[in-house]
Formats: structure tokens, sequence, C-alpha cells
């Protein structure tokens, strides 16, 4: 097991142990139906921003996510869909757990005649959602990202992994 396994499985269980402890929303004030979410944060030593619209059906969230890395040498755009578990009743702070997969698109910044690269690829994760007020709040998530490219140089395929980290703002609505 990975060491970015291993944090995402300690945050998570530190997110289940604090929202435990956290106080529960009022009768009839669950969470939105549906969640716009734009964010920031980093991918290795890139920016990352991005933003989420998910359709809620507690415990189970429904989440497309569309975000751009700009790294040095390419850009980076994956559109991913998910599925995401929340691990604890509605709260004002809901731990959960995220695995999805969707499209990764990788596109050379500097090099003339270098083509866009597309691939396919699978994620998971998780985070934290803290409810400001019924329809606004902040999520912290972390996930994993693996897909697979041919290189062309030595004519074999090759996994890419990568960890991204992000903040974001949390628009309920419905």
């Amino acid at each position: 097991m990975g060491m970015s396994t291993v944090r995402i499985a300690w945050l998570l269980a530190l997110a289940a142990s604090v929202s435990a402890q956290a106080p529960r929303l009022k009768p009839g004030a669950e969470p939105s139906r549906y969640e716009i979410s734009p964010s920031a944060g980093f991918m290795g030593g890139s920016v990352l921003m991005g933003v989420r619209a998910g359709m809620n059906h507690h415990p189970v969230t429904l989440e497309f996510a569309t975000e751009q890395v700009i790294g040095r040498t390419a850009t980076l755009y994956p559109f991913t869909m998910s599925a995401v578990l929340d691990l604890s009743s509605p709260a004002r702070l809901v731990p959960y757990g995220t695995v999805g997969g969707g499209l990764f698109l990788t596109v050379p910044a500097n090099s003339v005649g270098d083509q866009a690269v597309s691939s396919v690829g699978l994620c998971f994760g998780g985070g934290l959602r803290c409810y400001l007020f019924r329809k606004v709040g902040l999520r912290f998530e972390t996930r994993q990202m693996f897909t697979r490219l041919q290189n062309k140089l030595d004519n074999r395929e090759e996994i890419l992994i990568f960890q991204s980290s992000s903040l974001g703002v949390i628009f309920g609505f419905g």
C-alpha cells in the first residue's frame, strides 16, 4: 500500500471521528439536493482549478468534475464522474469517500507539433465537507488518479499516478 493511500485512509478515519462529535443539523435542514463547488488546489507541484456539480441522494452523491492542472510542460484536463459515499449521517461535518473514473486530456504547453493525448483513468479518494449554513459550506478533498499511456519511444504502456488535494466552496440549491 502506497504512502498516499495510507494518508487518505488516515484522513478518512480522523474525519469520521471528528464527525461523530460534530453537532447535527436541525430536523428538516438536510443539505441541498444539488451542489456546485468551485475548487483550487495542487497536483504535485502544479496548480489545480476546477468545478464540481453533484446530485445528492444521501448517503450517495453522483458527482461530475472538470478540472485544469497547469504544469510546466503540459496542461492536464481531467473530466471525471464519481460516486461519493457519506461516511456519517447529515451533519455540519461530513467525511466521505469517492471512487470514479473519466477522461484525462493532456495538452503539451511548449512543443510545436506535439498532439494532445487522451486516456481513460480511475480515481479514488476522500474528503470532508463542512457546512457553514444549510446551502453554503467548504470541502477539502484528496484523490489519487491512475491512467495508462502509450510510450512512443519504448513502445510500451506506462501507468501514471497523480495525487491531488483541493479546497472548495459548496453552494447548494434545490
